[in-house]
């Protein structure tokens, strides 16, 4: 597995950079369509995790535990102020 080394590891700058990328516009159909017949805030809350854990599949196996822990934490800032 490739790894960044920790002095060139931008969790911020990857998160962007993922959530710009075609997969999220993917995951968010995918999610409004399997969610489509919930209540909204039940709804938000089943899509956030079903994008993040899309998101988690498509990449995860690039970067470390720890570096995947915090590029999924700035994920889910831009996921959640997409669905709010």
């Amino acid at each position: 597995m490739p790894t960044i080394p920790a002095g060139d590891f931008d969790s911020a700058l990857i998160a962007e950079d993922l959530y710009g990328s075609d997969v999220r516009e993917r995951l968010f159909a995918e999610a409004r369509e399997r969610y489509r017949d919930r209540r909204d805030d039940v709804r938000r809350d089943l899509m956030l995790d079903y994008v993040l854990d899309g998101f988690e599949h498509e990449f995860c196996e690039r970067y470390t535990a720890e570096q995947w822990g915090k590029i999924r934490d700035e994920l889910h800032d831009h996921v959640y102020d997409a669905l709010n």
